[in-house]
This record gives C-alpha cells, structure tokens and sequence, in this order.
C-alpha cells in the first residue's frame, strides 16, 4: 500500500505541475511533515509522535482529490489550498466559513476564487480533536488511532499550503495583470519543488523550532499566512535564482534560494505542530455523545 501511494504521489505531482492549486509537491509535504513531527511537544500520545511515515502517506490526498476525473470533488476542493489575501482588500477574515461567504458576497468576489485555506486548517483542525477526544476515551483503539493519523495528514497538507508564499497571493504563478489574470510563467511549479530540489531534511527545516498552544488557531493560521504572502515579493526577486522544477541541476543554489526554502519549510513545520497540538489540547474539553 506504501509502495501504491508513492506512485499516486508521483502521477499527482505530474498533473499538479500546470495546476495553479498544486503546491509543495510530495518531497516538500514529507519533510515538513517529518519535521513537524520532530517539534512535538512530549504531552501528545506516543503513537502519534512516532507515526509521522503513516501521517505523511496520507498528507498528498488533498491533491488528489483535485483528479479531472472527479468534477464534481475536484471544484468543491480546489479552494481549499490557497488564500489570494489582495482580493479582501484588507479586510479581516471571519472566524467561520459562512461568514467568509458573507463578506466575500459583500467584496462581490468568488469564495472559491479568493479561496479558502484558512477555513480548511480550522475545520480539519477541529476534526482532529474530535478524534484525539475518541482516543482518550479509547487509547488502545487502533481503528481510532488510524483515525487521528489519517485526519493529521490530511490537516498537515492544508498547514504546509499554508507555507508556499504563492498559494497566499494573487500572484500564483508571476505577477498577475491588471485584470487578475495570471501570465503562468511555471515559478509556481518551481517553489512547489524547491524543498526537494534544495533537499532540505527535516532536522535541518526544525532546527531552532519550539511549539507551544495558541489560545486561537485560526487566528494563528492567519497570521501564518499573512506572513508567507509577505515572501511573495522575495520569491519574485529570487525568481531567476530558483532551480528548474524538474531535469537536471548545474551548479550549487543560490544562498538566499536555500534561506528561503529553509524559512517557508520552517514556517510550515510550525504551523503544522502548533496545530496539531492545539488540537491534542482542545480534545480534553470535547464531551463525547452518549451514543
């Protein structure tokens, strides 16, 4: 089974390639998993800590969701990988996605256009502490602790979208013109190889990391965000220093090419443990249905 999603990573990361939604292809999702696993606070279980394989062979499902073949999957998904923060004008985001349509319908802009990644982490977020509160109540349950892996790794794709600077900008793939559109220049596809191309190893991407509980996660998920949209203009500046997304490498990476991949993979490796953790904790306050 190992062996099969491995190659269903590689056919996605094929079809992702022209996909302005793809973003930190299987390489790059792996590493921040690992690292994030490697910040873990000791409090959260065991088998959780040391099931970071299991977390980062579920963490490619999102993409995959995004399969032509699947129209109806494929349109409700794609949103919830990127967040074009110019389009709100400045406005806040809300804490709930209705309330985003809300103001989205005010802005006279598409949801789904804009794009809705900060909702994916707060609800699949959410999720994970419903399952992590099943666990407390079942802690040799191994059907719930698959559970909670599974749940963790598809969270821990929408985290580390949450790090690719170009999933966080109008700008996806080069400058947008004036009318919005995108001139798909192939830089996108670039940054979504660069953790990979740059082989940056998940000790190297924690290094200096330390997690701890935010009173609010989607208010932290937002400031993530707004900080990777603030490397947007660092990437366009180092554009032309950027390995080629596939083929082979000439020479070393530039110094601020590997600053730059190691600060967007720290920032999702973070963001990523933070969350998880703050789903461990929120699960000791969940009641369980009786039934």
């Amino acid at each position: 089974m190992r062996a099969i999603r491995v190659l269903l990573w590689c056919l996605a990361a094929t079809a992702l390639a022209a996909d302005p939604a793809g973003a930190w292809w299987a390489e790059g999702h792996a590493r921040i998993d690992g690292a994030a696993a490697l910040v873990l606070p000791e409090d959260m279980p065991e088998f959780f800590r040391r099931g970071a394989d299991r977390i980062t062979s579920y963490s490619m499902d999102p993409d995959l969701w995004r399969a032509p073949e699947l129209p109806a999957l494929r349109s409700a998904e794609g949103g919830n990988h990127f967040l074009d923060l110019e389009l709100l004008k400045g406005r806040e985001l809300p804490p709930t996605r209705r309330e985003y349509h809300a103001l989205c319908r005010e802005l006279e802009v598409d949801p789904f256009l804009v794009g809705t990644l900060s909702y994916s982490i707060q609800e699949w977020h959410d999720r994970l502490a419903f399952a992590f509160r099943e666990h407390r109540a079942r802690p040799d349950d191994e059907a719930v602790r698959a559970e909670v892996l599974y749940i963790a790794g598809v969270l821990s794709h929408y985290t580390g979208d949450a790090s690719q600077p170009l999933h966080c900008t109008v700008h996806y793939d080069g400058r947008a013109g004036a009318d919005g559109s995108s001139p798909k220049t192939g830089v996108h596809a670039q940054m979504d190889a660069l953790p990979g191309r740059l082989r940056l190893e998940p000790a190297v991407i924690a290094e200096g990391l330390k997690i701890k509980a935010p009173e609010d996660v989607f208010a932290f998920a937002v400031t993530a965000i707004r900080e990777s949209n603030r490397r947007v203009d660092l990437v366009y500046r180092l554009e032309d220093e950027l390995p080629p997304a596939e083929g082979p490498l000439e020479g070393g990476p530039d110094e601020r090419v590997v600053e730059l991949g190691r600060n967007c993979c720290a920032a999702g490796a973070e963001l990523t443990a933070t969350v998880w953790y703050s789903a461990w904790l929120k699960s000791a306050d969940i009641s369980l249905p009786a039934w």
